[in-house]
C-alpha cells in the first residue's frame, strides 16, 4: 500500500509540473472525463481522478491512466474508446502468465491508435529479430520553421529486464519517414532520421554519426543501440526524446527489443542452405554466353580474393541475378552491411538482399582444390580452369634489396680501367684562386702598399705580420698547386746592380 501511495504521489507531481494544456485535454478525453476549463481546473480534475483510483485500489485502471499520462501525445490522437471500454486499444489487459503485467508492457500492446494512424512496419534486417516493442509508436510531425521535441517513455517489466541482461538482446531505436503511407504498412519503411536531429535517452545524447547513413544512400542507416543508456530497473520510467527542426516529412519512431543474430550464424545458414548455384549450372552458363558467333571467346583470369577485404575468399557468394562468375566473401560482405546496409553487389552494383545471397559451388570447388597461396585461376570458355602463372621471385625483388651490389658484367670493346683509391686531381690555378676568393671572409686584408721614395734611413720599421690560418693554408695550397705544374723550381733572381723593388734594396726582415 505504501508503494502504491508513493507511485500515485509521483504521478501527481508529474501531472502538476510537466504537462501543458493540450496534453491535459487529451488525457482527460482519453480517460472519459470533462476536458473544459483553465489549466488549473484540468490539473485538479486529473489529480482527483488519480486519488480516487488509488483509494479504491483500482490498480488496473490506475495503470491505464498512468500510461496515458506518461504518453500524452498518443492519448491526444484518439484512444478514448478503448480506454473507456476497459481494453487497451483492442488488446486484452489480462496477464498472459502468472505475474501481472501492465498492458503497456505486453508485446504488441501499442496499437496505431496510441500514436499513428496505423502501425508502421520497418524493413526487416537479417541482423535483428524484433521480439517486442518497449515504447509506444510515436509520430514526428512536420516542422518547417520551429524546433519540436517528441518524447516516448519506456517502463520495463521483470521479463524485459531479464531479457536485456542476455548476450544478444538489445534495445534499438527504429525511426523512418512516412512519406509513402501505402509502403509503410507493407513493411518497407527504411531506417532514417530527420535532419537536423538530436536524440537523448535519459539525458544521454546519442552520437550524431549513429543517426546518419551514407550520403545519397537511403536506407543505409542502422537503428542506434540505446541499451547502455537505459535504467534496467522494473517500473523505472526511461525517456527517449527526439528534438528536430526544418523537416518536410512526417516520421514515426519506436523502441524495439531485438535479438542480434551473429554474422557467423548467417554465414553458417548460407553454407547449410540447399539454395546454391551448382557447379554444372555455372559451366552451362559460361558455354551459353560464349556461343555468340560475333565474339571470339578467350580465357580469362578470375581472382580468388574478395573485392571488399582483398583477402582470399572463404565462403564464395553472389546474387541469383548476377551474371558474372566473380564472387565475394560472405563474412566480409555481411560485416560491411551491418555497419552501412546498402545491400548492393560489389562487382555489378545490383541489389543483393540477404534473401538473394547464394553460395557458388563452382568457385567453392576451385577454393577447395587449390592451396591458400593461390590467388587467381585462368578459366577457359568451356569452364575448365588452371592455376594462373605466378610471378617469379626475382621479378618481385625490391630494386633496393641487398643484392643490388652484385657485379654486373658489361660487354664492351672499350678498355675499362679499374678505379683505385687515388686523390682527386688538383684544380687549375685560376679555379683555385676563385675558390679561395669565395671562401675568404668579409674582413678586408691589411694594405701591402710600400712607398719607394723613402730612403734607407727614413724607412719606418714594418710591423710584425699577424699569423693568419687562412693565409697560411691558402699559401700552402698555392705552393702545392704550383709545384705540380711545370714551373721552374729555382727562385727568381734579379740582375746584378738592381735592387728588389719590393724591398727597395733592403732585407725582408723587419728592422729591430
Amino acid at each position: 500500500m505504501a508503494s502504491q501511495s508513493q507511485s500515485a504521489a509521483a504521478l501527481i507531481s508529474y501531472v502538476q509540473s510537466r504537462l501543458i494544456v493540450k496534453q491535459l485535454v487529451g488525457i482527460l478525453k482519453a480517460a472519459g472525463l470533462p476536458s473544459s476549463g483553465v489549466k488549473k481546473t484540468l490539473i485538479d480534475r486529473l489529480v482527483d481522478r488519480i486519488h480516487e483510483l488509488s483509494r479504491n485500489n483500482e490498480n488496473e485502471a490506475l495503470e491505464k491512466l498512468r500510461f496515458i499520462i506518461y504518453n500524452p501525445d498518443g492519448a491526444a490522437s484518439g484512444g478514448s474508446a478503448s480506454i473507456a471500454a476497459g481494453r487497451p486499444n483492442g488488446y486484452s489487459s489480462s496477464p498472459t502468465n502468472g505475474d501481472h503485467q501492465p498492458y503497456y508492457n505486453q508485446p504488441h500492446a501499442y496499437s496505431a491508435s496510441s500514436a499513428v494512424g496505423n502501425r508502421v512496419h520497418f524493413k526487416p534486417s537479417p541482423f535483428y529479430v524484433i521480439l517486442e516493442s518497449l515504447s509506444p509508436q510515436q509520430t514526428i510531425p512536420v516542422m518547417t520553421e520551429n524546433r519540436n521535441t517528441v518524447v516516448a517513455s519506456i517502463i520495463l517489466n521483470q521479463h524485459q529486464v531479464t531479457t536485456l541482461g542476455g548476450k544478444n538482446a538489445r534495445a534499438m531505436l527504429y525511426c523512418g519517414p512516412l512519406d509513402a503511407p501505402a509502403v509503410a504498412h507493407l513493411g518497407k519503411v527504411e531506417i532514417g532520421f530527420p535532419t537536423p536531429v538530436e536524440v537523448k535517452v535519459n539525458g544521454h545524447t546519442i552520437p550524431a554519426n549513429q543517426l546518419r547513413g551514407l550520403k545519397n544512400k537511403p536506407g543505409s542507416t542502422r537503428p542506434p543501440d540505446i541499451t547502455q543508456f537505459l535504467t534496467k530497473v522494473v517500473g523505472h520510467k526511461n525517456e527517449v526524446s527526439i528534438t528536430y527542426a526544418l523537416t518536410q516529412k512526417k516520421y514515426a519512431f519506436v523502441v524495439n527489443l531485438v535479438n542480434q543474430v551473429p554474422i557467423e550464424k548467417l554465414v553458417q545458414d548460407l553454407r547449410q542452405s540447399n539454395n546454391k548455384i551448382s557447379k554444372q549450372t555455372v559451366i552451362d552458363d559460361m558455354i551459353k554466353r560464349n556461343q555468340d558467333s560475333d565474339l571470339v571467346a578467350t580465357s580469362s583470369v578470375m581472382s580468388l580474393k574478395c573485392p571488399l577485404s582483398t583477402l582470399r575468399i572463404e565462403t564464395p557468394v553472389r546474387s541469383k541475378i548476377c551474371t558474372h562468375v566473380q564472387c565475394f566473401d560472405a563474412a566480409s560482405f555481411l560485416q560491411l552491411q551491418q555497419q552501412a546496409p546498402t545491400w548492393s553487389c560489389p562487382s555489378c552494383s545490383k541489389p543483393v538482399p540477404y534473401e538473394m545471397l547464394v553460395v557458388d559451388s563452382y568457385v567453392q570447388d576451385i577454393l577447395d582444390s587449390t592451396p591458400k597461396s593461390v590467388d587467381s585461376v585462368t578459366v577457359d570458355p568451356n569452364g575448365n580452369w588452371t592455376v594462373a602463372s605466378q610471378r617469379s621471385p626475382s621479378a618481385e625483388m625490391s630494386p633496393y634489396s641487398d643484392d643490388d651490389e652484385d657485379v654486373v658484367e658489361i660487354h664492351d670493346n672499350r678498355p675499362v680501367r679499374k678505379h683505385t683509391s687515388q686523390p682527386a686531381p688538383s684544380p687549375r690555378p685560376g679555379s683555385l684562386m676563385r675558390e679561395e676568393n669565395s671562401r675568404a671572409t668579409s674582413k678586408r686584408p691589411i694594405s701591402q702598399v710600400i712607398d719607394l721614395t723613402l730612403s734607407d734611413d727614413d724607412t719606418p720599421a714594418r710591423p710584425a705580420k699577424r699569423a693568419s690560418t687562412n693565409q697560411q693554408s691558402n699559401s700552402s695550397s698555392m705552393n702545392s698547386s704550383l709545384a705540380d705544374r711545370s714551373f721552374p723550381r729555382n727562385p727568381i733572381s734579379f740582375p746584378l746592380g738592381l735592387n728588389n723593388p719590393r724591398t727597395n734594396g733592403t732585407s725582408d726582415l723587419p728592422h729591430r
